[in-house]
């Protein structure tokens, strides 16, 4: 397994000047370099609108334990969505950030009251919040968060397999596979492009580095996709941690989604050794156990 060596973007640096702001992210729905579609839809202007309407015809009494999944896409936020979906006590609403909003802090703060459930959360990507949202400062936004009681639940994976599944995800349209849906006798082989990798690799490396400095200092969890959620064995344990830190007891879980990527998925890159040797080219890699 290829782990990335630490960045050194400088620790006391403001985060406007970290090196990913100067990274134009790479591949679907990015267009023209910079441009995310959701940032100038209407839809989260609506759900703010809809929320606010509920809330005012008093719906939704109380706060419930609230928390928020922050990590880069294809590092297994939906399946720890769909896990602590099934704990009785928890409501997860996947991505509720994913639209440009006037207040997402507050809009959290309503849907956890309309939830009715004894914790209630979602999942923010980080492409999401850099590229959608925009909050002038991101710290502050978090540091709001905790202030207010959220628990920050901090998902990462191996950037090389993370990338390497959301370059195959854009490449085929796929990125999950539910349970139910026909199975596919014969994986899907693709061809990446090497180039276009490396930009993914770069992008989501720095991501990756952006969020450590983001979250410095502030009390979060960390949950890690190849210990904590690759294996079905490790779910219960993965789950009952974050009910104990969320105060609500846990319950059954298990996984009712299939890997699509990867040796055992349905979609597979033909040249994955000459994405490793073309990572290797220019950026310091070490080898892990």
């Amino acid at each position: 397994m290829f782990q990335p060596a630490p960045h050194r973007f400088q620790p006391g640096l403001p985060l406007s000047e970290h090196p990913v702001h100067k990274m134009p992210p790479t591949g679907a729905p990015y267009i023209w370099g910079r441009w995310h579609k959701s940032r100038v839809s209407l839809e989260g202007y609506r759900r703010e609108a809809v929320s606010l309407a509920k809330a005012a015809l008093g719906r939704g009494h109380g706060q419930p334990t609230r928390f928020l999944i922050f990590g880069r896409p294809r590092s297994g936020s939906t399946l720890l969505t769909r896990l602590l979906n099934q704990v009785p006590e928890i409501t997860c609403g996947g991505e509720m950030l994913n639209k440009a909003m006037f207040a997402p802090h507050a809009y959290l703060n309503r849907m956890a009251r309309l939830s009715g459930a004894g914790a209630h959360g979602s999942k923010y990507l980080s492409y999401q919040m850099l590229e959608i949202q925009k909050p002038r400062d991101p710290r502050r936004f978090f540091a709001g968060l905790v202030a207010d009681g959220f628990q920050i639940i901090h998902l990462k994976r191996n950037t090389f397999e993370q990338s390497l599944s959301l370059s195959l995800a854009q490449a085929t349209g796929r990125y999950h596979r539910k349970p139910g849906e026909p199975a596919v006798e014969r994986p899907t082989q693709v061809r990446l492009d090497p180039d276009a990798f490396l930009r993914q690799y770069t992008w989501n490396a720095s991501m990756l580095d952006y969020e450590h400095c983001l979250l410095a200092g502030l009390p979060h969890l960390s949950v890690i996709y190849e210990t904590d959620l690759q294996n079905a064995g490790a779910h219960s344990a993965t789950v009952a941690g974050i009910c104990s830190a969320l105060g609500v007891a846990p319950g059954a879980v298990k996984a009712d989604m299939r890997r699509i990527g990867g040796p055992k998925g349905v979609m597979r890159a033909t040249n994955v050794d000459e994405l490793r040797d073309k990572v290797r080219e220019l950026l310091p890699l070490q080898m892990a156990g």
